[in-house]
């Protein structure tokens, strides 16, 4: 797989913020506002109801003694709905930090989606294979790509880091599956009517492996070699992406079993021939 350009600024670890501890980004409830003296005074006195218009406020109390209960005092009123109202508010607010909590492990707990889960290569039928290069071959192209699933996966968990541990521990991880790939790359027995062929590819492509696994073993050590700033890591992930390119299109015999075909030509459309190729997704 040829490589994704680096990030142009190492401070992209971390991303800059919408806001600041004084400054948050999502609006904030507003203040209450005191009542003046002259709206204090407006009020009516505890026990009175309104009459006429409204805006007006009733100075009869009710007489005592018969006609139909007045209920309570009309302070009991205000404060029955000044409680009901804040109880609304702290729901509200309580509903909505809520939300905020669980979006935000959402986020932590779910990766993004990656460009390797969006669209699956076409995997091989499998079945009964009369020649063994074929067999060879099947065991050759599923673990070239869960290489290149890997080396995408760094990318782009990289591109998406919050800091330099992220960006170190991704590249750990990464330099640790492409050696274990490499030894049951290098485990296949290449046999068959096409043997020659078939290790010429897998050397090939062992020496393309190597060269991402030295570059995420360096970057493992310190994001700052992410960024290669001297080119050889990338230099060496190019050349030797180019020679497997060439081995695969001119190494292979044209009678190979169609689905094995199929599932090679999307590997290299998507990880070697750029964004020009049919189904390619990389430069």
């Amino acid at each position: 797989m040829t490589d994704l350009p680096p990030p142009d600024d190492p401070r992209s670890w971390p991303p800059p913020s919408s806001g600041t501890p004084d400054q948050p980004t999502w609006p904030q409830p507003a203040t209450a506002r005191e009542a003046t003296v002259d709206e204090l005074a407006e009020l009516p006195p505890p026990g009175a109801v309104p009459t006429g218009t409204v805006g007006e406020h009733a100075t009869v109390p009710l007489a005592s003694g018969g006609g139909a209960d007045s209920g309570p005092p009309m302070g009991s009123n205000r404060g029955l709905i000044i409680a009901i109202a804040a109880a609304a508010v702290l729901v509200l607010v309580g509903g909505i930090i809520a939300a905020l909590v669980v979006a935000v492990d959402a986020v932590d707990d779910e990766p993004p989606v990656t460009a390797t889960e969006r669209e699956d290569p076409t995997r091989p039928a499998g079945g009964e294979r009369n020649d063994p290069s074929d067999v060879a071959l099947e065991e050759m192209l599923t673990l070239i790509d869960e290489s290149e699933r890997t080396m995408l996966r760094f990318q782009e968990t990289v591109a998406f880091a919050p800091d330099v541990d992220a960006v170190e521990d991704a590249a750990a991880e990464a330099a640790e599956s492409l050696g274990r790939i490499k030894g049951e790359l290098l485990g296949i027995d290449v046999v068959g009517s096409y043997d020659d062929a078939l290790r010429t590819v897998l050397d090939s492509y062992v020496a393309h492996l190597e060269a991402w696994e030295t570059y995420a073993a360096a970057t493992a050590e310190t994001a700052q070699a992410y960024l290669d700033e001297t080119g050889e890591y990338l230099q060496a992930i190019n050349d030797t992406a180019d020679v497997f390119l060439r081995a695969m299109e001119q190494e292979l015999p044209d009678d190979i079993p169609q689905d094995l075909f199929d599932f090679a030509q999307r590997i290299l459309d998507r990880g070697f021939r750029g964004a020009d190729a049919p189904n390619g997704t990389l430069v």
